[in-house]
């Protein structure tokens, strides 16, 4: 047998230089980096906004639209902010054809679903220009406000490929680009042909598709041609032996919350000063209402849902955007329960020593608004994740909800929520590991049953050797232990987790 002895770096507490001179930080980039430092130094400020797209490409990255390098892409805000931002970039071509081969949940199995989806993906595939990609947020913005100058004469559903931007803008550094809109006008039309051809063969395979005519039958391989790499393996017997310590192997979620940084949504205490608001007609949230009318949250949540936050119903959660469009939205937002089972908090505790133990998860239907808060707080405290605030927590922090108008939120307030709820949600993490690790061996019994199904006491003794041998020490309740995690599988199969 061979032995290696592994160290973890706590990148939560490590010197911006270690990390910097780390392998697994070779190809990234982030507030610890003597570029953005030299960046900080040489626009003589200590505020910075740098988001993840911008912490998980390297520092020599080049924009594909305007090839300027991160240096001449950072910019100062009139705050006094140093912005390290980039944007994911798709063609919306591409959302346009997946509403067009949307399938229907409720008249649609299961199977018949599995068999059709290798088509919907291929054909996808096939009808965007250009492949999603990162730019920097200046040639992002250029694409929205070019389509905004064209207006209706563009279809709404037409981006403009990176190598299509570049060839109307006027870069220079760090600042935003200026934009010929009679040459961005030039691109649309001399694509404009190839575009609407890829529109009509979208359809075409839509009506193909829902006539069965591109079904794929799906077959499992037996687990044993199902072979796994070495590092899957390896990064297996880590977590094992890490045991209650295995939080510690988080290390693209901590590497990533210690190279963002997010002193441009920080540095206000409240959002902006509140803007009118604009009632929507009743043709209005007609018009919003048929547009949702595909399946999703906004139709599983009927006609009298009221959202179980802010207490506003659907036609109160619509309101007018910036650009003057009507927004609304209804999302699913993860909710937890303790577990007040003695015998599993005990079985649970054996690995995990926090206050909180998660039975189970769940999920409720919250407007945008709402959902929203979250996200502000994810922004703001880069380290949260999708537990750092629970439904009396959004409550408490809306302000005073009122119809047609997003809410006016308190970044300090979220900041104080977000730190009360770490141990929270170190539990719901603890949670989310158990419930996968249950889930697997739970499966790969299943599968093995299936493919040796005169063997099933041989295959069950060798599946518990293998969890055995990943175990720290010798357990003499492990078998037991074993049991119940094979049973904790079965319930999370059973309530759908």
């Amino acid at each position: 047998m061979v032995s290696i002895r592994l160290e973890i770096p706590d990148f939560a507490v490590m010197e911006d230089d270690a990390i910097e001179r780390h392998p697994a930080a070779m190809f990234l980039d982030g507030r610890w980096s003597g570029q953005t430092k030299a960046l900080l130094k040489r626009f003589g400020t200590q505020s910075l906004h740098l988001n993840e797209n911008w912490a998980l490409t390297h520092q020599g990255w080049t924009c594909p639209a305007c090839s300027r390098a991160k240096s001449a892409i950072v910019r100062k805000t009139p705050q006094n902010i140093i912005l390290c931002q980039l944007d994911e970039h798709h063609d919306h071509l591409r959302d346009h054809v997946e509403k067009l081969l949307k399938v229907d949940r409720e008249k649609v199995s299961h199977e018949q679903r599995a068999r059709i989806s290798a088509a919907r993906l291929a054909v996808m595939d096939l009808s965007e220009r250009f492949s999603r990609t990162i730019i920097c947020c200046d040639c992002n913005q250029v694409d929205g406000a070019a389509k905004l100058q064209i207006g209706s004469a563009m279809h709404p559903d037409f981006s403009f490929s990176p190598l299509e931007i570049g060839s109307f803008i006027a870069p220079g550094p760090n600042r935003s680009h200026d934009f010929d809109v009679d040459k961005a006008r030039l691109v649309w039309e001399g694509v404009r042909d190839d575009f609407h051809g890829r529109l009509a063969f979208a359809r075409m395979m839509a009506e193909r598709i829902a006539q069965g005519l591109h079904d794929r039958e799906n077959h499992r391989l037996p687990s044993g041609l199902r072979q796994r790499r070495d590092p899957d393996i390896i990064y297996d017997i880590a977590v094992r032996a890490a045991d209650s310590r295995s939080s510690a192997l988080s290390l693209s979620q901590t590497l990533l919350a210690r190279s963002r940084a997010a002193d441009g949504k920080a540095s206000s205490g409240r959002r902006s000063r509140e803007r009118a608001i604009v009632v929507p007609t009743f043709a209005d949230f007609e018009a919003v209402h048929r547009a949702k009318s595909h399946p999703g949250p906004w139709m599983r949540a009927g006609d009298e849902w009221t959202c179980p936050i802010c207490a506003r119903n659907k036609f109160e959660i619509v309101r007018a955007s910036k650009k003057g469009t009507w927004t609304v939205g209804i999302q699913e937002f993860s909710i937890y329960a303790e577990e007040h089972d003695a015998e599993n908090r005990r079985r649970r505790q054996r690995s995990h020593d926090g206050p909180f133990v998660i039975s189970h998860e769940d999920s409720i239907l919250i407007c945008h608004d709402c959902r929203s808060i979250l996200t502000e707080a994810k922004t703001i405290v880069p380290s949260a994740g999708d537990a750092a605030l629970k439904p009396d927590d959004l409550r408490s922090l809306m302000g005073c909800p009122a119809p047609h108008r997003a809410h006016m939120l308190d970044q300090d307030a979220i900041r104080a929520a977000v730190d009360a709820n770490r141990d929270w949600e170190a539990g719901v993490e603890e949670f989310r590991r158990h419930r996968s690790e249950a889930r697997r061996y739970r499966a790969r019994l299943v599968h093995a049953h299936l493919d040796y199904p005169n063997d099933k006491d041989i295959v069950f003794d060798l599946l518990f050797e293998r969890w055995s041998a990943q175990l720290p020490e010798p357990d003499p309740d492990g078998l037991a232990q074993f049991r119940w995690l094979l049973a904790e599988g079965l319930r999370f199969r059973e309530e759908g987790a």
